[in-house]
């Protein structure tokens, strides 16, 4: 009875050794171990190639119109220019006109009444001074002499004559149309009525050396023999 319990335990363990040894056996031989594989990955960045040359050689290209620009400039000044020009003949018919009055004879000046407030500026000696005095008057003849001319209605009759016009220049230079009046007529409405739109086409005048000044000046109208 021990003999044969023994022998079962004996055949049962050396079942459990077979058993292990062939699952050893199996493992090594019959399962191969998957291979590991590496993956790499390899990052592309796709670049836009430069483009050539011919690209800049174009924006040169573009670049050179503008330099015409300045042509395009330099004509409208040679426009102003030539507009300068003509506008400068104008004033010389003017001048240059067919009425010959001679320069004027003499002048007679008066101190025209002033408030109290100018009589101060009036009084003052150094302001009244001869030399000062006559080169004005010079240049207020000087002035009425040129905005002179001679009607051409009395050019064609023959008309001459001399008026006297005596007006009032204010201390800032300016006449009032109101204070020039013919102190002595030359017999001739329309000489008298030029010699008067002479004096306003000749405002204003430098400003006087004294506060107001009242001037009689003769205007001779005289056609050339």
């Amino acid at each position: 009875m021990r003999a044969s319990h023994f022998f079962a335990a004996s055949f049962g363990t050396l079942c459990l050794h077979v058993t292990i040894a062939y699952a050893l056996f199996m493992g090594s031989v019959m399962i191969p171990k998957p291979a590991i594989r590496e993956l790499v990955v390899t990052q592309v960045s796709f670049l836009d190639e430069p483009k050539p040359t011919p690209n800049t050689e174009e924006v040169k290209e573009a670049i050179v119109p503008p330099k015409a620009e300045p042509i395009v400039v330099k004509k409208p000044e040679k426009k102003v220019s030539k507009e300068i020009v003509k506008t400068v003949p104008t004033p010389k018919p003017i001048l240059t006109t067919d009425a010959s009055p001679e320069p004027f004879v003499e002048e007679t000046v008066e101190v025209a009444p002033t408030t109290k407030a100018q009589e101060q500026a009036v009084s003052a000696p150094a302001r009244q001074s001869d030399d000062l005095l006559l080169a004005y008057l010079a240049k207020v003849r000087q002035k009425i002499q040129e905005s002179l001319r001679y009607p051409s209605m009395a050019k064609k009759m023959g008309v001459e004559g001399e008026a006297v016009v005596q007006f009032l220049i204010h201390a800032n230079g300016t006449v009032d149309a109101s204070s020039i009046k013919i102190a002595k007529s030359s017999g001739k409405a329309i000489l008298d009525r030029n010699a008067m739109d002479a004096i306003l086409d000749a405002v204003p005048f430098d400003l006087p050396p004294k506060a107001a000044l009242e001037i009689a000046i003769p205007v001779v109208f005289k056609l050339k023999s």
